[in-house]
């Protein structure tokens, strides 16, 4: 089911009424993983929504703390 992340991600984002936070790391879900094929991939469709995120100025990065 190649489209099912793409499908899955689209009723994430539009289901908000008034906020949509996404936590994950960027840099996992904006990479092909070693196992997949590109067109059995949502890597691209992230790295897109991450740019297009960063570029609206909407982007909040939280640093982890260390702990003490």
């Amino acid at each position: 089911m190649p489209n099912e992340g793409p499908r899955r991600l689209n009723v994430a984002l539009t289901r908000g009424r008034k906020r949509v936070v996404i936590i994950g790391d960027w840099n996992t879900l904006g990479k092909l993983a070693d196992y997949r094929e590109p067109e059995e991939s949502c890597a691209d469709l992230y790295a897109q929504l991450e740019e297009r995120i960063r570029t609206s100025g909407k982007m909040l990065d939280i640093a982890a703390k260390p702990s003490q």
